[in-house]
């Protein structure tokens, strides 16, 4: 009896956490609507091939883009690299590379960044081979972690989203 006592409490605990978030999610949403804040791009995959890297070996990132605006739209793509241990700039900033993209009307877009962790990036897009419009590295090389983050910024430079992943420099 005591077993099933402790079962019923646990589904208990685990069925008010999940409604704390159903509640929240909706409270969100209200004000959403109430503001009439509208998100029309959206970053919606980064991934990498490796977890591992190597300065001078392309490591392969694939991004997607979503915009669901009616209109085209101009944003920025910015892939941003932090040392894990300290994630400051300039003592933890590895680099960051950057490119302004066209994105079409009510489509996604997979973009594949191309990085060799020392000078050179390329982007890819439908089919095409893009140079970055920036693309800068900082003083911090140590091996270890590195956090590379995915921003989407609109015409303005705001950040839309973020998207980030972890990956070894060896």
């Amino acid at each position: 009896m005591i077993g099933l006592m402790k079962y019923i409490w646990r589904v208990l605990l685990i069925l008010s956490a999940d409604i704390g978030k159903i509640v929240y999610g909706f409270f969100l949403s209200i004000r959403s609507a109430w503001k009439r804040e509208c998100i029309y791009s959206s970053l919606s995959l980064l991934t990498s091939d490796t977890s591992i890297v190597s300065k001078g070996q392309l490591t392969r990132y694939e991004l997607v883009i979503l915009n669901v605006d009616s209109r085209p739209l101009w944003a920025t793509i910015l892939i941003d690299i932090y040392w894990k241990q300290n994630p400051s700039h300039s003592a933890g900033h590895y680099g960051y590379f950057e490119k302004k993209l066209f994105l079409r009307s009510n489509a996604a877009q997979t973009i594949i960044a191309k990085y060799d962790w020392q000078s050179h990036a390329v982007l890819e897009m439908e089919g095409m081979e893009i140079p970055p419009d920036t693309i800068w590295t900082g003083a911090c090389s140590r091996e270890g972690w590195y956090r590379i983050q995915a921003i989407l910024l609109d015409e303005r430079r705001n950040p839309i989203e973020k998207l980030s992943i972890s990956q070894e420099l060896r």
